[in-house]
């Protein structure tokens, strides 16, 4: 039975507004609502022309912008694969996406709104707490910081005056350093 659930469509569960749901896997329904939607939320070409054509300076520019338009609107009516993962990535895409794979729960409920919604406050929920760990250890490397640069000039400052300290009593015995006499010549 191995892969059944993948060829059967069904993955596994994600929690969404605190609630567990069983994810359907994309299959072809999935990436014809993903099309359908990236081509609803396109403006055609002439549309999105029109002002620039009507203000053109000269028929020349207008005709070389019909072309444009012409040439774009080809193109326009078609997804290719970069379209559907440009759309995946976005917050539109990634909130429509997770509606595709969690509504056959409750498709009452579930709807491409309330999801978006509960999928935004999840987000916004895990983007504060990572914020909020974030500063936490910045702030703990900060003192850790600190500490150490405290405890260095600590360690600095004791083997100063050590060493202050046994080159005083190595002046009074007569000695340098490095063991010679530093006393008056007999």
């Amino acid at each position: 039975m191995e892969g059944i659930s993948r060829a059967a469509g069904v993955g596994p569960t994600i929690k969404i507004g605190g609630v567990d749901y069983t994810v359907k896997g994309r299959i072809l329904e999935h990436y014809a609502a993903i099309e359908a939607e990236i081509l609803a939320k396109r403006e055609s070409p002439f549309k999105l022309m029109e002002d620039v054509i009507l203000k053109a300076p000269s028929p020349e520019v207008r005709r070389a912008l019909v072309e444009q338009a012409l040439n774009r609107s080809e193109q326009w009516r078609f997804v290719t694969q970069q379209d559907i993962s440009a759309f995946l990535k976005t917050p539109t895409g990634m909130c429509f996406s997770v509606w595709l794979a969690i509504r056959h729960n409750d498709p009452q409920l579930l709807t491409l709104e309330y999801v978006t919604s509960k999928v935004m406050e999840d987000i916004q929920t895990k983007v504060t707490i990572a914020a909020q760990k974030a500063r936490a250890e910045a702030a703990a490397k900060e003192e850790a910081e600190k500490a150490a640069i405290e405890k260095a000039a600590a360690e600095e400052a004791h083997d100063k005056a050590t060493d202050e300290l046994s080159a005083k009593i190595e002046q009074a015995s007569g000695l340098d350093e490095r063991g010679n006499s530093t006393g008056p010549a007999a």
